[in-house]
């Protein structure tokens, strides 16, 4: 399970921020777009209206309410669009932002909770059903997003919990005894000075031999 799952989790949450992306940014460049910010689109429009109803909108208020609506679409989509680009970049060594996934899940959460209100307030049971879609996906890619961030940190613990143990033995030359002090002396003033903290592998040197000629 621990092969494919590692390889599995990107492709999950690149495919969720794709559909993030292209639903959402469609669906907000037609609210923009629109002379009355989306107001002629049926669905939105009874979503705006559902809104105006119970804050006691006029139609400034209700085109204000459209176009902050449209809006959070485009941010919506533009994080996760941010996100694809910085999981490309990371195939060319640059680190993932998943941090982006988070707040690109924050802002479908609540506009998902705003848009759904008016239903909520009317009693519509049958209209939150369209709403659980978007939650259902934001909640995986975050899950999603939060295991891929686990285990690429017990991937590095393990790199480097390798790194300390291929460098744990050391080829070494103490110091020469000068002034009737020994090499054991060294050994006690590295230990109080907790310099000698891993074990010391020492390799002793053949000493040189000088012929009387090269003396």
């Amino acid at each position: 399970m621990r092969r494919w799952l590692p390889k599995s989790i990107p492709f999950l949450v690149v495919s969720i921020a794709l559909y993030f992306t292209i639903h959402f940014g469609i669906e907000a460049v037609r609210i923009l777009a629109s002379p009355v910010y989306g107001l002629d689109l049926p669905g939105f429009a009874h979503v705006v209206h559902g809104i105006g109803r119970r804050f006691g909108l006029e139609a400034t208020g209700l085109i204000r309410t459209a176009a902050f609506l449209g809006a959070l679409k485009l941010s919506v989509a533009a994080l996760f669009a941010v996100y694809l680009v910085s999981r490309i970049k990371s195939l060319l060594g640059h680190e993932t932002d998943h941090e982006v996934v988070d707040a690109a899940v924050l802002l479908v959460a609540s506009l998902t909770i705003i848009a759904a209100t008016p239903a909520l307030f009317d009693g519509e049971m049958g209209l939150l059903g369209q709403y659980r879609l978007p939650l259902w996906l934001g909640g995986l890619a975050v899950t999603l997003s939060m295991i891929e961030r686990v285990l690429a940190d017990e991937k590095a613990l393990e790199l480097a919990a390798a790194a300390r143990q291929r460098f744990t033995v050391y080829d070494v030359t103490l110091p020469p005894k000068r002034n009737g002090v020994s090499t054991l002396r060294w050994d006690a003033l590295r230990r109080t000075a907790n310099v000698a903290a891993d074990p010391v592998a020492i390799r002793p040197r053949q000493p040189i031999r000088l012929s009387r000629s090269a003396a």
